[in-house]
């Protein structure tokens, strides 16, 4: 699938919702990890197209993007206990190292 399918699809859906699936949208391109996706594009397109009320679509935006992003920090935090039973030591490790060098650990880590 391209990435042109996949915007065009975005787009599609959220005119088809209204309001509704503005708030998908935007929910999905918060709470997406492994994959990015365009939501910020089609929300600004979306506002200078004239079709939606500006102001409506960024509170649906927000709330969709606040709840996506909260799934992804339940997810992880969630996902952090049980990755501890089984990679603990190196878990402590990088605390460790976050705790001491702060910034510089994650700018020079891949």
């Amino acid at each position: 699938m391209q990435f042109q399918d996949i915007l065009n699809w975005l787009s599609s859906l959220s005119i088809q919702y209204g309001y509704f699936g503005i708030f998908g949208v935007s929910l999905l391109g918060a709470a997406s990890v492994f994959f990015p996706v365009p939501d910020s594009a089609i929300i600004f397109a979306l506002a200078g197209s004239g079709l939606f009320n500006p102001l409506l679509i960024t509170v649906a935006a927000t709330i969709g993007g606040t709840v996506g992003e909260f799934s992804g920090y339940l997810l992880g935090f969630s996902g952090r206990k049980t990755i501890k039973k089984r990679y603990g030591k190196n878990i402590n490790f990088f605390d460790q190292l976050f705790k001491k060098y702060g910034s510089l650990a994650i700018s020079f880590l891949p």
